[in-house]
């Protein structure tokens, strides 16, 4: 998204897999994308490791170096299948997020706090991560009871950030109108009616420019003014 004053903020969300090993069935999401990277080693000379986890965390901490230097801010939903403070892997997440000058928004409000992120693990799994959000520029964040909202063993995890501070923005609340129904039963008033309607959407370009609003949104090309 940019806002004003050339203002950036990018959000993504990341999945890293389960640690896996060589033995694991290959239904899993660990083997299934080994395999994967396998085929891409056999089509070119490549320097990727074989472990999926680790190329996430690789191929995570490249983009986020690449999009601080582009001057992004940036707010990362991740199910990453590791805390911030799980350092038995040699190659780990709380070691990217630190490199990184990353944030979670969940321990700047509420440091220490964090719960259990799955139902049937230990420790806080799933993180909202930051880069360029002051603390201050997050005005809640939370995690969700199990089962709230979601047919899931994960916890909903959310966050509101200050879109004005974030990108410069000063957005117009939509004005709020009573509801009226539109009914009649005389057949051909109702017809005129919805001819007149479309007659005056297509007049003012109203189905070109939502058509262009979606297509930009889906893009990533949105720009917010």
């Amino acid at each position: 998204m940019r806002g004003q004053q050339r203002k950036k903020l990018t959000v993504v969300s990341m999945y890293c897999p389960n640690p896996g090993y060589r033995a694991a069935g290959p239904a899993s999401v660990w083997s299934q994308q080994r395999s994967r990277m396998q085929m891409k080693a056999d089509e070119e000379t490549s320097n990727r490791s074989e472990d999926p986890r680790k190329q996430c965390l690789l191929d995570f901490e490249k983009w986020t170096e690449t999009k601080i230097v582009n001057g992004h801010r940036i707010i990362v939903l991740t199910d990453a299948n590791q805390s911030l403070t799980d350092t038995k892997e040699g190659y780990n997440l709380g070691d990217r997020v630190k490199r990184c000058s990353l944030l979670s928004a969940m321990e700047a409000k509420h440091e220490g706090q964090s719960l259990r992120s799955v139902d049937r693990g230990s420790t806080t799994i799933d993180h909202i991560l930051t880069y360029g959000v002051e603390t201050n520029e997050i005005h809640k964040v939370g995690q969700l009871p199990f089962g709230l909202g979601f047919h899931t063993d994960h916890r909903g995890l959310f966050a509101d950030v200050d879109r004005e501070q974030l990108l410069g923005l000063r957005m117009t609340e939509p004005e709020q109108r009573e509801s009226r129904r539109l009914s009649s039963k005389n057949n051909k008033h109702r017809q005129q009616y919805m001819e007149l309607l479309c007659k005056n959407l297509v007049a003012h370009n109203f189905f070109k420019r939502v058509g262009e609003l979606s297509r930009a949104s889906h893009e990533g090309t949105f720009t917010a003014t």
